[in-house]
C-alpha cells in the first residue's frame, strides 16, 4: 500500500541527513549490475552501484519488480540516463518514480533527448509525484549550449554527452502540451466516428494527431562516456611523521588533498605524504537503435578514438538490438577496440530471467496440484552454477539478469550474483517440513472425495482463469500487480487489467513459442480504473500484440479496450508523443455499458460497433458498474452465452452496485487487499478485507469466491479469517483454474499454512504489534484531550453536548 505524506517526509529528511554526512567519502564499493538484458519479457537496464550513489541506465518494464526482488532498492538513486525513448527503454520510468518517492528520494533527474518529460506530463493525472521533484536534462540541448568536455559531473562519476542521429532525424518541434479541451474535442469527434459507421471523419484542421511520433522523438539517442573519479591516494602516517605533522586535524586535510601550513611556518603538501590516486575506470553505454543510425553510429569521434591502443576503455554496455548487433559492419566496431575492452550486449538475444522467488514459489505450489499450479515455461531461467557459454567466449560478453562487473575492488565478473533455479531443493525443503506431507496426502484424499460431486457449472471447461498478477501497489518477487487473463473458449481471451510487466507474465507462463497466439487471439482488455498498478503493462502489451501477428504471417485484428474515459486521455498522449496505437483498439467506455445508462440513455452503447464487434468475437455481454474506490473506477460482469457468468470487481470497498450487476455470479473475482483486523486501514484507502470481500460474494450469491489484489505484506500468503469456507480460494500468481478446480481450493490452505508456518506467524504477529501500537496511540491521544478539556475549563461532556444530535440539550 501506498504510504502517508508524513512518512515519506521522515525517510526523505533521513536520506538528506546520511548523504550530508557521506558528503566528501570516498566509496569502497562500485559496480555495475545487469538488471535485464531486453530479451522477451525482460527489462532493459542497468544499474551503476555505489556505497553513496545509485545510477540507473535506461529502466525499461519490469525493472522495479527485479529491483525489489533483487534488492537493488531505488534509494540513493538519483540519476537515470535514457539512451533512447523507444518504449523499451522507458515502460518501467513510472513505476520506478513512484517507488522512488515512497522510499524518501529527495529527487531525479532524468538524462535523455528531448522528450522525456513529456512521458510526465502525458501521465499527469495518473503519475502523482507530489513528494518527487523529477528534473529533466535535454542532452542534445546541453551538448549544444556548453564546451565544458563532461556534461554532468558529481564527487563519483562524470559523464558526456554523445548525440547520434537517425539519418532521418529532423530537429524536433518543442510543443508545449495540448490543452485538455483540444484532448476532450478529439475524444468526442473520435469516439463519435467509432460509434456512428456513417459519420464523415473531421476536418483537417481538427485532427489533432496527424503527425508520427517517430518524426519527432524516436530519431534520436544518446550514448554516454562515464569515468568515475580518480580515488584519492592513501596518507602515509609514516611520513606525516617523518615531516612533523602533529596528529589531529591536519591529517584529515591532507588526506582530503589538501595542503597544510605547520605551526613553524613550513607547507606540507598532499601529494607529499599520500600515495598515488588511484585512476577511475572508464567506459561507454551505447544503443544504435536501428539501421537509420548506423553510418552515423560508426563515425562518431568519441567512440572512435578509444579504438587506438594507447586509449583506456574498460568495457562497452550495448544497448543495441540484436539484428543491429550480427551486421557485419557493427561487428568490426566492436572488434577495432583494443582486447582489454570487454563487450557487454543487452541486445535480447539470450533469455534471461532473473525471475527467480516466482519460479521458486511455483515450484512449491506445484506440490499442492500441477494443473493448477503448472511449471512457468520461463526458458531464461539459469538452471545451474557453471559459468555461462557467453562468459567463456572471450571480451564479448551476453549479460544475464543480476551479472556483476567490479570496478572497485579490482575488475572482475560475479557470475555467482545471477540467479539460479534449483528445483529438487526447494522441493525437498518443503518436504521436510514437519507434518506437510500428511498435509498433502490428507488433501489429495479429500480431493477424491469430492469427485463427481458438481455436475452442473462445475463441469464446464470454461472459463478458464489465469492470475497474472495477484498484489497491490507494487510487484513484489511472487506477486506481480493486478492482470487476470481469462479463456473464454478455445483459444479466445479476454483480459481485466494490465498492471506493469503484464506482458513479461503472461510469456513466463505460456512461453516464448506459444504466446504469440495468446497475443494474436486476446479480444478485449478491460481497466478497471486509473491507478497506475492496473495499466501501466498496456502499452507494451499493445506494441508486443501488432509484432506477434507480423511474425505469425496473420492479418492484423485490433482488439477491444474497456476502460473510463479519463484513461484515453493518457493512450492518445502516449499515441501522439512515443508510439502510434490508435489503429490497435476500439474502445468502450466503462461508464456507457452500465445497466441503468442503458436504459436512459437513447443512443446505447451497446447497439455500436466496439461492442458489436466485442460481442461477435467473444460471444458474450458485459457490464459494469461503479465501485466505491476512486474517481471513475468500475467492476465488471461477464455473461457468456454458454451460460455462465464472471463479475470482477477491480479495487473496491463494499459496493452494492457491483452486487446488483453480479446477481447470481458462478465465480466473483473479488480484491482482498487486508486482514480483517486492519479493517480502517481498508476504509482509509478505500479497499476490501477478506471478510467483506466474501460477504460480498455471498450477497451477490456467486457461487465461487476467488479472493486477490493482497498487500505486499502478504507477499507468500494472506491470512486466512474464520469467515473462508468450501466455496472461497485464494489466487496466486500462475495459478490457473477452471470450473472443475473451483471446488478443491479452499483445501489448499492447510497445507500452505504449514509450508509458510514461519512467515505466516510473523506476519500475525506484525499486525499484532502494529494493532497494539494503535490502541496505545489512541490511549495517549484520549489522554491529551481529557488534559486540554482540564486546562482549557470545557467540560468534561463538551464534545457531547456539541455532537448536532444533541443539540436540544446545548
Amino acid at each position: 500500500m501506498a504510504k502517508d505524506i508524513k512518512y515519506i517526509a521522515e525517510i526523505k529528511a533521513k536520506r538528506l541527513a546520511k548523504k550530508q554526512w557521506t558528503a566528501g567519502h570516498v566509496p569502497g564499493k562500485i559496480y555495475f549490475q545487469v538488471i535485464g538484458n531486453g530479451s522477451k519479457g525482460s527489462p532493459k537496464s542497468v544499474y551503476f552501484y555505489t556505497d553513496q550513489n545509485k545510477y540507473l541506465f535506461n529502466c525499461g518494464e519490469g525493472t522495479q519488480r527485479l529491483t525489489q526482488e533483487h534488492r537493488m532498492r531505488f534509494a540513493k538513486l538519483e540519476n537515470i540516463f535514457l539512451t533512447s525513448l523507444h518504449w523499451d527503454n522507458i515502460g518501467g520510468l513510472p513505476g520506478a518514480c513512484l517507488t522512488a518517492q515512497e522510499m524518501g528520494n529527495a529527487g531525479l533527474t532524468v538524462h535523455g533527448p528531448y522528450g522525456s518529460d513529456l512521458l510526465f506530463q502525458s501521465a499527469d493525472k495518473i503519475l502523482i509525484l507530489n513528494e518527487l521533484n523529477v528534473l529533466h536534462s535535454d542532452c542534445l540541448k546541453v551538448v549544444q549550449e556548453t564546451e565544458k568536455y563532461w556534461h554532468f559531473e558529481d564527487p563519483i562519476l562524470k559523464v558526456r554527452y554523445i548525440p547520434v542521429k537517425s539519418q532521418k532525424y529532423t530537429q524536433p518541434e518543442h510543443r508545449e502540451p495540448p490543452l485538455a479541451e483540444n484532448f476532450d474535442r478529439y475524444i468526442k469527434e473520435r469516439n463519435f466516428r467509432r460509434y456512428d459507421r456513417d459519420a464523415s471523419p473531421p476536418s483537417p484542421k481538427k485532427q489533432r494527431f496527424k503527425n508520427s511520433p517517430q518524426e519527432d522523438f524516436l530519431q534520436l539517442a544518446i550514448c554516454y562516456e562515464c569515468s568515475i573519479q580518480p580515488k584519492p591516494g592513501a596518507l602515509r602516517s609514516e611520513l606525516c611523521v617523518d615531516l612533523g605533522v602533529p596528529a589531529g586535524p591536519l591529517y584529515g586535510q591532507l588526506k582530503s588533498g589538501n595542503d597544510v601550513a605547520l605551526p613553524d611556518g613550513r607547507i606540507v603538501r598532499s601529494k607529499d605524504v599520500c600515495s598515488p590516486e588511484e585512476p577511475g575506470a572508464t567506459f561507454l553505454i551505447v544503443e544504435c537503435p536501428n539501421e537509420t543510425f548506423l553510418d552515423n553510429f560508426l563515425s562518431v569521434e568519441d567512440f572512435t578514438k578509444y579504438q587506438a591502443k594507447d586509449k583506456n576503455l574498460d568495457f562497452i554496455i550495448h544497448f543495441t538490438p540484436d539484428k543491429i548487433v550480427n551486421r557485419e559492419e557493427y561487428k568490426k566496431f566492436m572488434s577495432a577496440f583494443p582486447e582489454s575492452t570487454y563487450h557487454i550486449l543487452l541486445s535480447g538475444s539470450k533469455e534471461s530471467s532473473g525471475y527467480l522467488g516466482a519460479n521458486r514459489a511455483q515450484c512449491l505450489l506445484n506440490l499442492l496440484d500441477s494443473n493448477v499450479f503448472p511449471y512457468l515455461n520461463d526458458t531464461g531461467m539459469r538452471t545451474n552454477l557453471s559459468e555461462s557459454d557467453a562468459a567463456k567466449s572471450g571480451q564479448v560478453v551476453n549479460g544475464e539478469s543480476c551479472l556483476k562487473y567490479h570496478l572497485r575492488p579490482p575488475s572482475k565478473f560475479d557470475w555467482e550474483s545471477v540467479p539460479v533455479l534449483k528445483k529438487n531443493e526447494v522441493i525437498s525443503e518443503a518436504l521436510e517440513v514437519p507434518g506437510f506431507t500428511d498435509a498433502l496426502r490428507g488433501m489429495n484424499n479429500q480431493i477424491e472425495q469430492l469427485g463427481d460431486l458438481h455436475p452442473g457449472f462445475e463441469s464446464h471447461s470454461y472459463p478458464k482463469i489465469t492470475f497474472l498478477g495477484t498484489g497491490s501497489c507494487i510487484p513484489n518477487k511472487t506477486r506481480n500487480v493486478s492482470c487476470i487473463l481469462t479463456e473464454t473458449s478455445e483459444n479466445l481471451f479476454f483480459m481485466m487489467d494490465c498492471g506493469e510487466g503484464s506482458l513479461g507474465q503472461l510469456i513466463r507462463f505460456f512461453g516464448v513459442d506459444h504466446v504469440d497466439q495468446v497475443l494474436c487471439n486476446l479480444k478485449c482488455i478491460f481497466i478497471s480504473h486509473f491507478h497506475a498498478d492496473h495499466h501501466l503493462g498496456l502499452f507494451s502489451l499493445l506494441l508486443e500484440r501488432r509484432a506477434a501477428f507480423l511474425r505469425l504471417g496473420k492479418n492484423f485484428e485490433s482488439l477491444v479496450l474497456i476502460l473510463p474515459v479519463n484513461l484515453e486521455r493518457w493512450l492518445l498522449r502516449f499515441n501522439e508523443r512515443f508510439h502510434r496505437i490508435e489503429d490497435d483498439y476500439d474502445v468502450i467506455w466503462s461508464e456507457k455499458i452500465q445497466p441503468h445508462y442503458e436504459q436512459y440513455n437513447e443512443r446505447k452503447a451497446k447497439n455500436q460497433p466496439s461492442y458489436l464487434k466485442l460481442k461477435k468475437s467473444l460471444n458474450l455481454d458485459v457490464a459494469t458498474a461503479y465501485v466505491k474506490h476512486c474517481f471513475l473506477a468500475f467492476g465488471i460482469t461477464i455473461s457468456h452465452e454458454n451460460g455462465w457468468k464472471m463479475t470482477y470487481s477491480g479495487d473496491t470497498m463494499f459496493s452494492p452496485e457491483l452486487i446488483e450487476v453480479g446477481k447470481g455470479s458462478d465465480i466473483l473475482i473479488h480484491e482482498s487487499t487486508m486482514e480483517d483486523d486492519l479493517e480502517e486501514e481498508a476504509r482509509v484507502k478505500q479497499h476490501s478485507t477478506t471478510s467483506q470481500a466474501i460477504a460480498v460474494g455471498k450477497e451477490m450469491k456467486a457461487k465461487y469466491t476467488l479472493l486477490t489484489h493482497f498487500s505486499q505484506r502478504y507477499a507468500k500468503l494472506p491470512i486466512i479469517e474464520d469467515t473462508m469456507d468450501e466455496h472461497v480460494g485464494i489466487a496466486f500468481d500462475n495459478m490457473t483454474v477452471c470450473p472443475k478446480d473451483l471446488p478443491k481450493l479452499h483445501l489448499f490452505v492447510p497445507p500452505l499454512k504449514l509450508v509458510y508456518h514461519e512467515y505466516y506467524k510473523d506476519m500475525e504477529e506484525k499486525t499484532a504489534k502494529k494493532l497494539k501500537s494503535k490502541e496505545i496511540m489512541g490511549e495517549k491521544i484520549k489522554e491529551l484531550e481529557k488534559t486540554m478539556k482540564t486546562k482549557t475549563g470545557f467540560p468534561e461532556d463538551w464534545d457531547d453536548k456539541l455532537n448536532p444530535k444533541n443539540q436540544d440539550t446545548v
